[in-house]
C-alpha cells in the first residue's frame, strides 16, 4: 500500500512538474511571438530588438560583448550598432580604460515601447502587484535562475 502511495506521488509531482514546465514553454512561445510584434511595429529587425534590450540592461558593452550576446559575427554586428545609433537608440561612447575601443551605451528615455507593449506591462505589473512579497521572491528567484542558465548555455556572463 506505501509503495502505491510513493508511485502516485511521484506520478502527481512529475504532472506539476510537467505542467510547470509547459506552462513556462508556452511563456516563451508567447514571448517570441510578443518580440515579433515589437520588431514590427518598431520597425526595427528583430535582432536589432534583442541587442537594443540587452545593451539596455546590461551596457555599457563592447561590440564584441554585443555580438557575443546576439550570436552575430563582428561584421553583421557593426552594421547592427550602426542601425541602433541611427536610430537614437544607442550612442558610441569612449571606453574608460582603453583608448582604442568604444563602448555601446543605451540612450536613456529612447524606448521601443508602444502602445500595445505598454498596456501589457501595465498588466504585468498589475499581476506582480497581486502577489505576496513571498511569492514574488520566489517566483524572480526562478526566473533569475532559468535566465542565468540560458546566459550560461551560451556563455554570457
Amino acid at each position: 500500500m506505501l509503495e502505491q502511495k510513493v508511485i502516485q506521488d511521484t506520478t502527481e509531482g512529475s504532472k506539476n512538474n510537467l505542467a510547470l514546465f509547459d506552462s513556462f514553454i508556452a511563456l516563451n512561445a508567447a514571448l517570441h511571438s510578443l518580440s515579433s510584434m515589437l520588431s514590427n511595429e518598431t520597425k526595427l529587425a528583430l535582432s536589432d530588438l534583442v541587442a537594443n534590450e540587452h545593451i539596455r540592461l546590461y551596457g555599457p558593452l563592447s561590440a564584441k560583448e554585443v555580438a557575443h550576446r546576439v550570436q552575430m559575427g563582428s561584421g553583421p554586428t557593426t552594421v547592427l550598432i550602426d542601425r541602433l545609433v541611427k536610430r537614437g537608440f544607442v550612442e558610441r561612447i569612449p571606453h574608460p580604460t582603453d583608448r582604442r575601443s568604444v563602448l555601446v551605451k543605451s540612450l536613456a528615455g529612447e524606448s521601443t515601447d508602444t502602445p500595445r507593449l505598454g498596456a501589457f506591462l501595465a498588466l504585468v505589473m498589475a499581476e506582480v502587484d497581486a502577489l505576496t512579497p513571498s511569492e514574488q521572491r520566489v517566483i524572480a528567484g526562478f526566473l533569475d535562475k532559468i535566465t542565468g542558465a540560458v546566459m550560461d548555455t551560451l556563455a554570457i556572463e
